[in-house]
C-alpha cells in the first residue's frame, strides 16, 4: 500500500499541468511540420509525371523521341534558351528545378553510330535533402537512350560496337547557381556541399539546448535555496547579475558544444576514412572548385556574419530561459516551462535539413521565420544563394526580439516579486495560464 501512495505521489508531481501543456504544444508543432512535409511530398509527386525539354535538334528524328516520351505517359513542356541559366530558368516557370536538352545533329549522331550526348541542367538553390529531388529529366533521359537502343536494333543498322546499340546516349550534367553554371552533378555537388556546412545547424541546436537548460535550471535552483534572494539583495546592479549569468551560461554552452563537436568530427572522419586515397579524395578537389566557380564558398566575412546571428540566437535563448527559470515554482516545473521552447527550436532546425524554407507556401515561410531561431539556421544557405534580404532582415528581426527580451527580463529581476512570482497552471481555475505572486 505505501508503495503505491508513494508512486501515486511521484507520478502526480511528474504529469502535471505545465507538462501536458509543453506536450500538447509538441504535438501540434509537430502536426504543423507533418503538413508541410505532406505538401512538399504531393508537390514533388505531382511533378513526376512531367519533365521539361529543350529541343535544339528541331528535326522530325527528336519529335519522334518526344512523342515517344509523351506516349510513355510524361506530360513534356518544351522551352528555348541560348544559356543554361536561361533554360533552367523557364523550366523553374513549370514548378522544376531540372531539364533534358536534346542537341544538334542527334540523328546524324545515331547514323554514324556516335555516343548522342544528353544534357542534363539543374539549379541548385539550397542544400536541403529534398531540395533536389526532381528526377523527371534523369528518367526520361534513360528512356531516350532505351528508345534509340531499340531503334537501331529495329531499323537494322549494322553495328560495329554492340556496347553502342546497349547505351548509345552519354549525359553531360551542368548545374547552375544563380547565373553561374559548371559541368558538375547537383546531387553529388549538394551532398558534398552538405557535409562541409552541416555542422552549424548542429552546432546552433546543440547552443541553445545547453544555454537554455543551464540558465533556467540555475536560476530556478537558485530561487529554491532562497540564493537568489541574498545575490538580488546585494550591493551589485541587478543588470550586471542578470548579464554574468547570461555571459557564464554562453561560455560554458560554447564549450560543450565544442567537446560534442569535436566528437562528432572524428566519429565523421573516422566512416569517411576508408574512402581517404579513393573515390572521395580524387572527386573532392574538382567539386571544390566547382563549388568556388559557383560561389557557394563562405568567405571570412560571410563566417564573421553568421557568428553575429548565432550570438544573437544565443542570447535571446538565454534571456528567455532566465525569465523562465526565475518564473518557475521549482526544478521540476522548469523543464515543463523549456519543453515549448525546445520545441520551438527543433522545428526550424528539422525542416532545414530536410527542404528549403523558402519553397514552402508563404503562410509556412511566415511562420518559420516568426521564429528567432530559423534565421540562424538558414543564415550559411541565404548567404550563399544570395538572399540578401533575408539574412540581413533576420538579423534586424534578431536584434528587434533580443532588445524585447532583455527589456521583459530586466522588469522580471528588477522588481522584489520574482522571490515570488510564478508561473503555472492552475487546476480549479478556468484560466489555463496564472501568474500568482505571494506578497
Amino acid at each position: 500500500m505505501k508503495f503505491f501512495k508513494l508512486f501515486k505521489k511521484e507520478l502526480k508531481e511528474l504529469i502535471t499541468l505545465q507538462t501536458l501543456g509543453g506536450l500538447l504544444v509538441g504535438v501540434i508543432m509537430f502536426m504543423f511540420l507533418g503538413n508541410m512535409m505532406s505538401d512538399v511530398g504531393e508537390e514533388l509527386s505531382k511533378n513526376g509525371g512531367s519533365v521539361v525539354i529543350a529541343d535544339q535538334d528541331n528535326t522530325s528524328f527528336s519529335a519522334q523521341l518526344i512523342d515517344s516520351v509523351e506516349a510513355s505517359g510524361f506530360e513534356v513542356m518544351m522551352v528555348e534558351g541560348s544559356t543554361d541559366a536561361e533554360l533552367v530558368k523557364k523550366a523553374a516557370d513549370y514548378d522544376h528545378s531540372t531539364m533534358l536538352v536534346l542537341p544538334k545533329g542527334l540523328k546524324d549522331a545515331v547514323e554514324k553510330q556516335q555516343s548522342v550526348e544528353l544534357k542534363i541542367i539543374s539549379e541548385l538553390k539550397g542544400f536541403s535533402m529534398m531540395g533536389n529531388m526532381d528526377h523527371s529529366a534523369q528518367s526520361v533521359a534513360s528512356m531516350i537512350d532505351d528508345t534509340l537502343s531499340d531503334m537501331i536494333i529495329n531499323e537494322n543498322l549494322p553495328v560495329v560496337d554492340t556496347e553502342y546499340v546497349k547505351n548509345p546516349t552519354k549525359l553531360s550534367e551542368v548545374t547552375v547557381v544563380k547565373d553561374n553554371s559548371e559541368i558538375v552533378n547537383s546531387s553529388v555537388l549538394q551532398q558534398f556541399a552538405m557535409q562541409q556546412s552541416m555542422f552549424i545547424p548542429i552546432i546552433v541546436f546543440i547552443l541553445i539546448t545547453f544555454a537554455t537548460q543551464l540558465s533556467a535550471t540555475a536560476i530556478a535552483n537558485e530561487k529554491g535555496d532562497k540564493t537568489l534572494e541574498t545575490l538580488l539583495s546585494a550591493p551589485v546592479s541587478r543588470l550586471a547579475v542578470l548579464g554574468s549569468k547570461m555571459c557564464a551560461a554562453a561560455i560554458f554552452s560554447l564549450l560543450m558544444a565544442g567537446v560534442y563537436m569535436i566528437g562528432l568530427s572524428s566519429y565523421m572522419n573516422g566512416m569517411m576514412g576508408g574512402l581517404s586515397g579513393g573515390e572521395l579524395s580524387m572527386s573532392a578537389s574538382p567539386i571544390s572548385a566547382a563549388l568556388e566557380n559557383l560561389g557557394l564558398k563562405l568567405g571570412t566575412l560571410e563566417f564573421g556574419l553568421i557568428g553575429i546571428q548565432l550570438f544573437l540566437t544565443i542570447s535571446i535563448a538565454l534571456t528567455i530561459s532566465m525569465i523562465l527559470g526565475a518564473l518557475a515554482k521549482d526544478l521540476k516545473a522548469v523543464q515543463g516551462l523549456l519543453m515549448p521552447l525546445m520545441f520551438i527550436t527543433m522545428i526550424p532546425y528539422i525542416i532545414t535539413m530536410f527542404i528549403d524554407i523558402n519553397s514552402l507556401p508563404m503562410v509556412g515561410q511566415v511562420l518559420l521565420y516568426l521564429i528567432p531561431f530559423t534565421h540562424t539556421f538558414t543564415a550559411s544557405s541565404n548567404l550563399l544563394f544570395g538572399n540578401d534580404i533575408l539574412f540581413y532582415g533576420g538579423m534586424i528581426y534578431q536584434v528587434v526580439a533580443l532588445i524585447g527580451m532583455l527589456y521583459l527580463a530586466v522588469k522580471v529581476f528588477s522588481t522584489d516579486r520574482i522571490f515570488t512570482m510564478t508561473l503555472e497552471f492552475k487546476k480549479k481555475s478556468k484560466s489555463k495560464k496564472s501568474i500568482k505572486s505571494t506578497k
